[in-house]
């Protein structure tokens, strides 16, 4: 008699959705995200739509982005934003610090409120790196005492004064500030300072002078937009949903993806000893693919340093994915002790960069003897592909996916299985299968719906196959 899979039922308690973002990364919506607007998936629109509650203060420039949300949801009504909540008034200037406090009223009251947004209205022009840092330390206060709330930080508007100008300065110190401090940024001047060509307007004003020579030659919206060209406000609330979508955890696919995931995680190694993780490289493409995969490190008061080991013109065929377990990357005596970040790109080395993947390890103490050098163990020779391997294949849909993510598995004979779900942290999460399984198709079904939004990872293992993929869950 044939063994059947067992499907335990995974309950684990979790913080609600939004509490379970967390900064692992800074996230920063300018002009350059606009592109990426149009392949935001519905799916992930419509949980936007259901899962925010926003607390928005701010004057007349600031209505800019509402007047851009609902140009987008003009344009397409499955674009409904989530509730606001909009108060008149502004982040003031020179270290004002009056909009802290009926902030703090609001959310005490308001349990439901997830989300703080805050705009300049002028009040970046004439401040002054005093001010600014000020307003970035009450901003970090607020997210330190609401930690279930996602605070926005802003650039303030364009004032014609270019790179020479006070304004640029400032803006920069923000920007600085959000990019080294893992916050989220929504880069309102960095928005009107571009065209959807990718050229560069830095004496603009908050007029955006260049809007009206690019709807001369293109199709634009019309609207009332306060202080601006509509076409302005059109962009923000298209950057704006594209940040509310990264929020959410979903990123634009590139053509080629790399992935880590570590073995044991957190990781600490003795100088001398060694870690391992599991690498995965896709093809996205219905097309054969050539790319570099090269790993480098950050080296705690030294910098970036590598590349460790680079692979050349790896070929990858349509929708290809290749995995290695047991990557091993020795840690030499000579390593400093600290925290290090591991990264790896692919792309076309060195100065093309497509994706690319990192996570955290420590070096706490020396060996009497260990590794010489920081070797790294071969990720491709010893590589297992889904495509090459046909005795397993295993697909997941919907993804991203909300709540319910079905695997359809095809296996040529019978064989023993495992399916395991692991989160962004290499934390096993779900134990979804076990045992022996005769050949044909199959589907399991897995309800996530007590996990918080985020990315996770399957790992699917038979006798000779070793298959692991990412999906996104949005709430």
């Amino acid at each position: 008699m044939k063994k059947k899979l067992l499907y335990p039922i995974l309950t684990v308690f979790v913080i609600i959705l939004v509490a379970g973002y967390v900064n692992a990364q800074p996230i920063i919506a300018d002009h350059s995200v606009i592109s990426d607007f149009d392949s935001i998936p519905d799916s992930v629109v419509n949980s936007i739509t259901n899962s925010f509650n926003i607390y928005y203060v701010h004057t007349s420039h600031g209505s800019q982005i509402m007047t851009g949300i609902s140009l987008v949801e003009d344009d397409n009504p499955l674009y409904e934003p989530p509730p606001f909540h909009e108060v008149s008034d502004d982040l003031g200037h020179n270290g004002d610090t009056s909009w802290v406090p009926p902030t703090r009223a609001y959310l005490d009251s308001h349990p439901e409120c997830n989300m703080a947004m805050f705009s300049w209205c002028g009040g970046v022009s004439d401040n002054t790196e005093e001010g600014i840092n000020i307003y970035l330390n009450k901003m970090d206060e607020l997210e330190q005492d609401y930690p279930d709330v996602i605070f926005i930080y802003m650039t303030g508007h364009l004032d014609g004064t270019g790179p020479d100008g006070n304004l640029y300065q400032r803006n920069n110190q923000i920007r600085d500030y959000c990019t080294d401090n893992d916050k989220i940024l929504f880069d309102f001047a960095d928005i009107e300072s571009y065209d959807p060509d990718g050229n560069y307007y830095p004496w603009g004003s908050d007029a955006c002078e260049w809007c009206y020579d690019w709807c001369d030659d293109n199709p634009c919206p019309s609207c009332g937009c306060a202080h601006s060209h509509c076409f302005n406000c059109y962009q923000k609330g298209k950057t704006w949903w594209w940040m509310m979508a990264a929020i959410s955890g979903w990123n634009a696919q590139t053509d080629l993806s790399v992935n880590m995931i570590p073995d044991n995680p957190p990781i600490t190694v003795p100088a001398g000893g060694s870690f391992t993780y599991t690498g995965i490289l896709t093809n996205n493409t219905d097309v054969s693919q050539i790319t570099d995969v090269w790993v480098m490190l950050d080296v705690p008061n030294y910098g970036s340093y590598g590349p460790v080991k680079t692979y050349n013109d790896i070929t990858l065929e349509p929708n290809q994915t290749i995995t290695s377990m047991g990557i091993t990357q020795y840690v030499p005596l000579y390593a400093p002790l600290g925290d290090y970040s591991y990264i790896a790109y692919c792309g076309d080395y060195p100065s093309i960069i497509t994706d690319e993947s990192s996570f955290p390890f420590t070096v706490t103490e020396r060996n009497l003897s260990g590794a010489s050098g920081w070797d790294l163990s071969d990720w491709f020779n010893t590589a297992r592909s889904d495509n090459e391997n046909k005795s397993a294949i295993i697909t997941n849909y919907p993804n991203p996916f909300n709540a319910s993510v079905n695997f359809a598995i095809s296996l040529n004979s019978e064989s023993s299985v495992k399916l395991e779900i692991y989160n962004l942290m290499g934390q096993k999460v779900a134990f979804l299968a076990s045992g022996v399984i005769e050949s044909g198709n199959h589907n399991i079904i897995w309800n996530a719906s007590d996990l918080p939004s985020g990315i996770y990872f399957y790992k699917f293992t038979n006798d000779n196959s070793s298959i692991t993929g990412r999906m996104s869950l949005l709430k």
